[in-house]
């Protein structure tokens, strides 16, 4: 039989107020003891809000910035730089997109051209090897089952001297998709981005 935290929480209190009787002490003692017992969570009883507590540690947030190797993790893998620093990821049943606005400098990649056409569309390019009829292109495009798109946005590669960390926008949805190498693809977002996000990505009104 297992005891649970209330169940042997009312016990104490039940003893604690028989020794205040029995030795002519006032409740007060024992009332203070059961205010803090009951602040106490029963360990038996899982509420939502536990449950979230203790469940979502290693769930990306939305709108929340990540460091880039902080990412793998979510997905149970290692960050190794030749890998998770490209601009396309695969992880099992998961493409990771992580998209840098202002290339500025950047080593690789400046002939992208990636932009939110609205709060809820971003127009992205592939890398310029991908063709549509590869793996990379039937996952962008949802004829291979079971996939799905994570896109990771930034406006720069550099927050003062350190690298800027990525802010996560979700699941994107195919929409269409022009060219080869680069392929041009439409994403549609599941929520529109915040205000307090749409200035720094340069999303007009």
């Amino acid at each position: 039989m297992i005891t649970t935290k209330s169940q042997f929480s009312r016990g104490l209190l039940e003893l604690t107020l028989s020794s205040c009787r029995l030795f002519g002490l006032p409740d007060i003692p024992a009332q203070r003891i059961a205010q803090y017992l009951d602040r106490a969570p029963d360990d038996a009883v899982e509420t939502p809000e536990r449950q979230k507590a203790e469940g979502d540690s290693n769930v990306l947030e939305p709108w929340q910035s990540y460091p880039r190797n902080e990412i793998p993790s979510f997905f149970e893998a290692r960050f190794t730089p030749g890998s998770w620093n490209s601009g396309m990821v695969t992880v099992g049943q998961h493409l990771i997109l992580l998209v840098t606005l202002t290339k500025g400098n950047l080593a690789a990649g400046n002939q992208y051209v990636d932009r939110f056409v609205d709060a809820q569309t971003f127009e992205w390019q592939s890398q310029d090897r991908t063709t549509q009829a590869s793996k990379h292109g039937q996952i962008i495009n949802g004829s291979l089952p079971g996939h799905d798109v994570h896109l990771f946005v930034r406006s720069t590669k550099l927050r003062g001297a350190k690298a800027a960390p990525f802010t996560y926008c979700g699941i994107v949805a195919f929409q269409k998709w022009t060219g080869e190498k680069p392929i041009t693809v439409t994403w549609k977002l599941s929520n529109p981005v915040p205000d307090h996000l749409r200035r720094l990505f340069d999303i007009g009104a």
